[in-house]
């Protein structure tokens, strides 16, 4: 007979084992016909998040900062060393490949690696939005490591990097991250992750946000900062709904029904762009 705690522990790894095998593509790069004309629109300036740019020579000068803020999280919790960290994730390796739309021609190692360190060093940065009574039970005492650093560095550019399309990692691996680190139930690092990126999009968000998510469906539901900034900005009523065949009138409904998903599909492709122009341009003035 099962006790309560195995069954907790079946529960949670059948719960991790269907989300991995989900393995949505959500992140993708931004055609080249868009970017042409004004590629610094679409590429970071300043910081490099994730497997699609962390290589780009320009912003190498940024990894040591990133690997410092980094290193400040992992000391804060003072449970793993880097090392350590990435050999407990090393089953999410098929997960990360599979999220990401073009071919990581990394090694296992280097791709974990990559992920450990960019997404350290995003819950640092995130955990600066919350209040002391909101973070007092998890990361208080973190000093912001971008005033710490060395280097005079502009937020606003940081921000305007971490939400850019091809600077984005799944949220899952966030929480999976925090998870490992925090000594919390998994419950409570689902809410407060989810505190932490609600924040930071409040705060940042270039429209009125449409809606608010809970703390827990902000990390469940959405794949990326990205995605959930989106999301909280477009209206879900103008959500189309799946096109049901009618017999009646045959292909002409069939018809009718691709013409209204590409439609809705282009509206929304303009909503993404007009946020992150409007948002761009506020950061700008910023700085």
């Amino acid at each position: 007979m099962k006790t309560l705690g195995s069954s907790k522990s079946i529960s949670w790894y059948m719960k991790q084992t269907s989300i991995l095998n989900k393995m949505p593509v959500c992140i993708y790069q931004v055609p080249k016909s868009l970017c042409c004309a004004k590629p610094e629109a679409f590429s970071p300036q300043l910081i490099a998040i994730g497997p699609y740019t962390h290589f780009h020579p320009e912003l190498y000068p940024m990894e040591r900062f990133k690997v410092f803020a980094a290193k400040g999280v992992l000391d804060h919790f003072e449970k793993h060393d880097f090392k350590q960290l990435v050999e407990l994730l090393r089953n999410t390796g098929q997960f990360i490949r599979a999220s990401y739309h073009k071919y990581l021609d990394f090694k296992e190692d280097t791709l974990l690696y990559v992920i450990a360190i960019d997404g350290l060093f995003l819950l640092d940065f995130f955990h600066n939005y919350l209040n002391e009574e909101v973070s007092c039970s998890f990361m208080t005492g973190l000093q912001d490591q971008v005033q710490l650093s060395g280097v005079k560095l502009t937020r606003d550019a940081i921000i305007r990097d971490i939400i850019m399309v091809e600077n984005q990692i799944p949220t899952y691996m966030l929480l999976r991250i925090l998870v490992l680190e925090s000594s919390k139930p998994a419950d409570s690092v689902l809410e407060y992750l989810g505190s932490m990126l609600l924040s930071f999009c409040k705060k940042h968000s270039p429209l009125k946000l449409t809606h608010i998510p809970t703390c827990s469906e902000a990390v469940s539901k959405h794949y990326h900062i990205l995605d959930l900034m989106y999301h909280l900005v477009v209206s879900h009523t103008e959500k189309s709904e799946t096109p049901t065949p009618d017999q009646s009138e045959g292909t002409s409904t069939l018809m009718k029904s691709s013409k209204s998903e590409a439609t809705a599909a282009s509206n929304h492709f303009k909503k993404v762009k007009n946020v992150l122009y409007i948002m761009d341009t506020r950061l700008c003035k910023k700085a």
